[in-house]
């Protein structure tokens, strides 16, 4: 089976995309940030066919590594993600800028720029990411995280317009608030009933990466919950 490189998986949204993957056949090759997610994700999949890397992906040479040394490749799951200093831009601080455009901006670059050659070369793949709600309706608070994202959507949109004319597609994910343990906590009952699940997300990416969507390219999906539009 072809293969699919992750990165995320160990946040609150990665597994249950890991676990669908796995049960529909893909191999999966996953970076992440640290030998303890590492090991967790490890733990969690034992036997699984799935290759565990660490990979800091605002590093464009670790990213060429990780790419270059996975097999068979057919597409990308970028699933990374990071939210901090909510503030409005008057007291936005520029170390805010400088993690969240490196995750969101930066590191969506890195991965593209290397998986495109060698998915248009190949005439097929599918590539999906996680932006947000905030990348097209910004609050005032989170000003820096929504650009972020922005910048994120809009590399995904322009990889579907380059890998259009070889078979590549790529889609995009706008969850408003995803249910995982780390924004559960001190949240309410009613709150987190509006939120997304995980599993939800799940069964979008998988299907986004089959060939059942081999006609969906350059599209964006709302996935908001009971959270109004």
């Amino acid at each position: 089976m072809a293969s699919l490189l992750i990165t995320g998986a160990s946040g609150g949204l990665g597994p249950a995309v890991v676990d669908r993957l796995l049960r529909d056949g893909w191999s999966l090759s996953v970076a992440v940030h640290n030998s303890q997610s590492a090991e967790k994700l490890q733990s969690q999949f034992s036997g699984s066919a799935l290759e565990i890397h660490q990979v800091d992906i605002t590093r464009r040479d670790q990213v060429r590594k990780w790419v270059q040394s996975s097999h068979q490749i057919y597409g990308l799951v970028h699933l990374a993600g990071g939210f901090r200093g909510a503030s409005q831009l008057s007291d936005a601080q520029e170390a805010d800028f400088e993690f969240l455009f490196g995750l969101h901006a930066r590191a969506t670059f890195y991965l593209l720029a290397e998986i495109l050659p060698i998915l248009k070369q190949k005439g097929e793949g599918a590539i999906v990411t996680i932006a947000a709600r905030t990348a097209i309706r910004p609050g005032k608070e989170a000003a820096l995280y929504a650009a972020s994202k922005a910048a994120e959507l809009t590399l995904t949109l322009a990889a579907a317009e380059e890998g259009r004319p070889f078979q590549v597609r790529a889609n995009c994910i706008l969850p408003a608030v995803i249910r995982t343990p780390a924004n559960m906590q001190g949240a309410s009952e009613k709150e987190i009933a509006k939120w997304t699940d995980p599993q939800d997300i799940a069964e979008l990416i998988a299907f986004l990466v089959s060939d059942r969507a081999k006609s969906i390219t350059g599209t964006t999906f709302p996935m908001y919950g009971g959270i109004s539009a």
